[in-house]
């Protein structure tokens, strides 16, 4: 498909997205017999989310087989108002009926950012490895995302560190060992927790779901991927954008 798309408002947004991901999700899991999708928060993937909900529910067959994870979480309690899950949990999970076994998420919000990202990690491997074997992790098959007005996606921020297990701090970079990393923001004196761009970039496919004018400068410093916003790290041949017109 088209690199970028564009949309007349949010709500075809909403209502294409949720289309487009229905189809490669059926594809997925006609093809393999099962389909692995890693989510985002905000506001503008959540209006999909509510479109994408019926057309599973609609679809036993197809919805059986998907497999949900989380591509970033902020540091707090499962049912606090900001957090991904709970937010993902109402708008999708429940309305499309997805079993509790089918999602993985980060259990975030107590005990230690970096046990809580090495533990998510562990999840990962295991799903994405299918022998002890394997080297190489199999490919999610979709991976969305969303675009901060100062060019974050999931929780990889410009101006985020991520820590170690033994408490140091670097800066986020592209090259991040691992699947997850704990992410420290100093502007917001937060943790957050994010896969790594190195495993976001290993989907099949990846689409950014954007809406909003004041996205419009940003998203042009990212389609010309600009290496200092991590966004940039993900504007990849397998990348699509789909965003409202107000944001070109």
């Amino acid at each position: 498909m088209k690199k970028l798309k564009i949309y007349n408002d949010s709500d075809q947004l909403a209502r294409e997205a949720a289309r487009i991901l229905f189809s490669h999700l059926k594809t997925a899991a006609n093809r393999r017999g099962k389909a692995t999708i890693v989510l985002a928060g905000g506001s503008t993937p959540r209006g999909c989310y509510g479109e994408l909900a019926p057309m599973l529910k609609r679809s036993q067959g197809v919805l059986k087989r998907c497999f949900w994870f989380l591509g970033d979480e902020r540091w707090v309690a499962e049912d606090n108002p900001e957090s991904n899950e709970n937010m993902i949990r109402k708008a999708l999970w429940e309305p499309a009926g997805v079993q509790g076994e089918n999602i993985f998420c980060w259990q975030s919000g107590s005990g230690e950012p970096v046990e809580k990202a090495l533990a998510y990690e562990r999840i990962l491997e295991r799903f994405f490895r299918q022998t002890p074997a394997q080297k190489q992790l199999l490919r999610p098959d979709l991976v969305i995302l969303g675009l901060g007005e100062d060019g974050h996606t999931a929780s990889l921020f410009p101006d985020g560190r991520a820590i170690d297990s033994r408490g140091n701090k670097q800066p986020v970079a592209v090259d991040l060992h691992g699947l997850t990393a704990a992410i420290y923001v100093d502007r917001f004196s937060l943790y957050r927790l994010s896969m790594t761009a190195g495993f976001l970039a290993s989907a099949v496919n990846i689409f950014f779901i954007i809406s909003g004018s004041n996205k419009k400068k940003v998203l042009k410093r990212v389609l010309g991927r600009e290496p200092e916003l991590p966004a940039s790290w993900l504007n990849l041949k397998q990348t699509s954008f789909l965003v409202t017109a107000e944001t070109v």
